[in-house]
């Protein structure tokens, strides 16, 4: 018996119900594609471990529903855009490993559901803005191999009361440890 099986040619294939979208640890390369923007559906996304590049795209901070976004271990330059501030849902962010730049935008601190906060291993310049460290439901932090200068703020674990993991290794802070450390 033969099975003949055919595919529609010229129909786009309808993607809009998609919720989790994971290529990750693959040889993807270049920008990825504003496309993506419509697929409002979204709750997580990895695209680590590949080799996308330019900036990080402004409308993932479109996506309502996000709450896992997933870019590490790429080569991602510019700086980190404010519009990631817009996902209220999202929960973790990873953009780890990349070549980011500039400072951490204030608007990260407006994230309420934000556990896990991933930004090791980039070029990030400027102090961190206060408005991260008020984030109270943060259980990682991790900022390590950046040129982040300054002291630490002296209420650094006052509203951070589920916070289990903070990495700031090589950076360039300097100052006193805060003395709310303990707390």
């Amino acid at each position: 018996m033969k099975l003949d099986l055919q595919l529609p040619s010229t129909q786009p294939i309808n993607l809009s119900f998609l919720s989790y979208f994971n290529i990750a640890n693959n040889t993807f390369h270049g920008h990825i594609s504003g496309e993506m923007a419509r697929l409002h559906r979204l709750n997580a996304v990895d695209f680590g471990d590949n080799n996308f590049s330019g900036g990080v795209p402004s409308w993932f901070g479109n996506l309502p529903k996000l709450q896992y976004l997933r870019l590490a271990n790429n080569s991602f330059t510019g700086s980190v855009p404010p519009s990631i501030g817009n996902i209220s849902t999202l929960e973790s962010l990873n953009l780890r490993s990349n070549f980011l730049e500039r400072r951490v935008p204030k608007e990260i601190g407006h994230l309420p559901k934000l556990k896990m906060l991933r930004m090791g291993y980039n070029n990030l310049l400027g102090p961190i803005l206060p408005t991260i460290f008020n984030i109270s439901s943060l259980e990682l932090i991790d900022f390590t191999y950046n040129m982040i200068p300054g002291s630490l703020p002296e209420d650094l674990c006052v509203f951070l009361p589920k916070l289990e993991i903070l990495a700031l290794s090589e950076n360039e802070f300097d100052g006193q440890i805060p003395s709310t450390l303990g707390e």
